[in-house]
């Protein structure tokens, strides 16, 4: 399970950035040993999985890529992610973590509530002070269902943009269901919500070419384009600054 969604959050990331060489962090135990089992303390370690990426894989070669890397950064998990990063010297910056700016993480145990003999421990929320990385995803097993928890860098990434990128994993998982053998790059990311306004874009572009009295086969002009998208488009967030947020709907009243 924690493979095949690594991979799936590796082609959605894919599908938005123009990197076909994608590096993600993920947290390894680190107690692999029986006698590591009943000492109290972290173990945890960092694991940087690397994939090539290109349009012609499929998602299957994709996934065989992600087992093959996974299985052997396992065999060097003892080995201190500092220490490469040491030996690599990157350009350092106190506002990034160095080597890996995105990071996964599956828990396949529901930490809400445990039970150590008669004691319960229930786990708190004790708030987000601030992003470690550029963005993270964070799956918990609770059931026969995967919590999912985005964490992210305000200063890149605005509330909208996570949930749209939210909506589109669900739509990848789908696709994926349906077809593994399909080349990544072929696989829909439009959600339901998306395909409506873009059909009403098409109905709209009808409407709007009969009432030309002139060149008919003109383009539309930028701010054409725009008035059209923003009437269907009124209560969706068009600009966001550090003090306000218009829907279309308002800038078009505003202009």
């Amino acid at each position: 399970m924690f493979m095949v969604l690594m991979t799936l959050f590796k082609v959605l990331l894919w599908r938005h950035a123009d990197l076909d060489d994608l590096s993600i962090g993920t947290p390894v135990a680190n107690r692999h040993r029986l006698s590591d089992e009943q000492i109290i303390g972290s173990f945890a370690n960092t694991l940087v999985i690397r994939s090539l990426l290109n349009e012609d894989l499929t998602f299957e070669q994709v996934l065989e890529q992600v087992r093959t890397n996974l299985l052997e950064a396992y065999l060097y998990q003892d080995y201190p992610f500092e220490k490469p990063v040491e030996d690599i010297q990157p350009e350092r910056d106190l506002g990034r973590s160095p080597i890996i700016q995105i990071w996964f993480s599956y828990f396949n145990t529901d930490l809400d509530k445990v039970l150590i003999g008669d004691l319960e421990l229930e786990e708190l929320e004790t708030g987000i002070s601030g992003a470690k990385f550029d963005l993270s995803l964070s799956l918990t097993e609770s059931g026969n269902t995967l919590k999912c928890a985005w964490e992210y860098n305000t200063d890149l990434y605005c509330h909208e943009t996570i949930q749209r990128l939210s909506e589109r994993r669900s739509v990848l998982i789908h696709g994926i269901l349906l077809s593994q053998t399909l080349a990544i790059g072929d696989y829909s990311m439009q959600s339901t919500e998306t395909k409506r306004i873009e059909g009403l874009l098409m109905q709209e572009d009808a409407i709007v070419g009969h009432s030309f009295t002139s060149d008919d086969s003109s383009p539309f002009s930028l701010l054409q384009c725009f008035d059209k998208w923003a009437s269907v488009s009124s209560s969706r967030i068009c600009l966001i600054d550090d003090t306000h947020r218009l829907t279309y709907k308002e800038v078009t009243q505003a202009g």
